[in-house]
């Protein structure tokens, strides 16, 4: 058990880094489009002009799937790769990363033969 809480403790701090990392990229995108009064879609002008609410944005289109395709479209070529490399990042490879840290917290439970197999 204690593997699982430091191994998925590990996981969620590369989570947030990504998470922040992206939201900061996303922030410095928008903030050009914003500047130039472009209107950008749901989440824009002002929408993801500061740092919290971009943050908060890509948290919400991270882990629960929730965006304004237009937001990210009206960024230009730029803001379409960042979203597509963040989705792809957090959906497939992370959530496989959280998969085999379980995986192997059972398999390890399993081998020291602590754990009641039903």
């Amino acid at each position: 058990m204690e593997y699982v809480c430091t191994a998925t403790g590990f996981f969620i701090v590369v989570l947030g880094v990504v998470i922040v990392a992206f939201g900061m990229t996303f922030q410095l995108q928008m903030q050009e489009l914003v500047h130039n009064n472009t209107h950008v879609g749901e989440y824009g002008h002002p929408g993801l002009s500061g740092l919290h609410r971009s943050m908060w944005a890509t948290f919400l289109f991270t882990i629960l799937g929730d965006f304004d395709a237009t937001t990210y479209y009206n960024g230009g070529a730029g803001m379409i790769v960042c979203f597509v490399l963040v989705t792809f990042i957090t959906n497939i490879i992370m959530l496989n990363v959280l998969i085999a840290i379980v995986s192997q917290a059972q398999e390890d439970l399993l081998s020291k033969g602590d754990y009641p197999v039903s």
